[in-house]
């Protein structure tokens, strides 16, 4: 009886190795091959005696998608058929046949499929009662693995779907807006201040124009959140000046923050080394931030773009005179869907979230510092190069 004991145990010790790897499992076949190793695991290893068999109920059938060795019989049955595979699935109970048990596999009240071992052992009460163990955890990893499956496969899905629209964005869109652009170009031409008419023509073409270039600049926003995403930022490095990035940063935002009336106080430290990037992309997110910097900061007010060394980094940074961020939202703040509760930064989810991938990209760190009424400080921390 001890000895019959300390088997017992030995065979449950083994059995737990294998059915531990099941959280691991990445596909059916790998479910199905720690099936064969826990049948293995209770000494039920005579050639083809272990089998797994999955229900396709599309098709009525039941298929052996795995066995120890390989097998002359059928490897597909009827679901109705008078047979033990058929039998365990309709009862959803076991079904000992002789040396023969056919177990069902079950997850969330339906059997799934058949764990079925022909051998000797099957028919001890020790035996059985472990291979039921083993079965309870099996249609469980299943479920689990065919669930993953589907989510990946949607997720493809709505992937490949989302490039399609973004392509039609990117490509139908840029070709009319380019028209549109061009004719708010040539109503700019007209100017006239002792012709109302004219410069009435002149006051719409600006608006048209400057509406169609924000359009423009959500285009490419889309375009860049979406590469991003994909992890396929492509980025041409060369050490480059900070106070280059900084000026080329300034200059794209330069059209917003003229017609703000915003100041723009730049501070870069003497003798700052050159930082390893792509210069137009990590000028791209910083401009990004001092957009959101110039929408929350008073007319008249002023926004400040710094550089300064940080040990092995340069940190570049934007600070904003406006109402701040709770600190409760900080840790969201780069997250592309992100809006704030107050309202004020409405809009900057997107701008930060591309901020945040090319800062990402360059293997970089970008954070916020703020607090209700005390503006946002947005950091940039670059890795250095050779002194520039």
């Amino acid at each position: 009886m001890e000895a019959q004991s300390k088997s017992i145990l030995h065979r449950l010790a083994s059995l737990r190795g294998v059915t531990a790897k099941l959280e691991t499992a990445a596909n059916v076949d790998d479910v199905a091959a720690l099936a064969l190793a826990g049948c293995a695991a209770l000494d039920c290893r005579q050639p083809g005696t272990a089998a797994l068999w999955l229900v396709d109920p599309a098709a009525r059938v039941v298929r052996r998608i795995a066995a120890a060795a390989e097998r002359q019989d059928e490897a597909e049955l009827a679901l109705d058929g008078d047979h033990a595979i058929g039998r365990a699935l309709r009862t959803r109970a076991p079904v000992v046949d002789a040396s023969a048990i056919a177990i069902p596999l079950c997850s969330r009240g339906d059997a799934i499929g058949v764990l079925a071992v022909s051998d000797p052992h099957a028919s001890e009460p020790a035996t059985q009662a472990l291979l039921g163990v083993l079965a309870d955890q099996l249609g469980p990893a299943i479920q689990r693995v065919r669930d993953a499956a589907v989510i990946t496969r949607r997720t493809d899905d709505a992937l490949r779907t989302r490039e399609e629209i973004l392509s039609v964005v990117s490509h139908d869109l840029r070709n009319p807006l380019g028209t549109i652009l061009m004719g708010a170009s040539t109503l700019l031409q007209f100017a006239d201040p002792d012709d109302p008419k004219l410069s009435r023509i002149r006051t719409i073409g600006e608006r048209i124009h400057r509406q169609s270039e924000r359009m423009a600049r959500l285009i490419d926003d889309l375009v860049d959140f979406s590469t991003i995403d994909a992890g396929k930022l492509a980025l041409q490095r060369t050490p480059s000046a900070p106070r280059v990035i900084v000026e080329l940063a300034a200059e794209r935002i330069a059209t917003v923050v003229q017609e703000r009336g915003i100041a723009i106080d730049v501070r870069i430290d003497d003798g700052l080394p050159a930082i390893d990037c792509d210069p137009e992309r990590v000028a791209q997110a910083l401009a990004s931030l001092a957009a959101i910097a110039t929408k929350v900061t008073p007319k008249a007010g002023r926004i400040e773009l710094a550089a300064r060394r940080v040990g092995d980094d340069v940190v570049l940074s934007v600070h904003d005179s406006g109402p701040g961020i709770p600190a409760d939202e900080l840790p969201e703040l780069f997250d592309g869907y992100w809006r704030s509760k107050t309202g004020v930064y409405k809009g900057a989810g997107l701008a930060l979230a591309i901020a945040h991938g090319i800062v990402v990209a360059h293997g970089g760190r970008i954070w916020a510092e703020s607090g209700s009424g005390a503006g946002c400080t947005f950091h940039v921390a670059l890795g250095t190069g050779a002194t520039a």
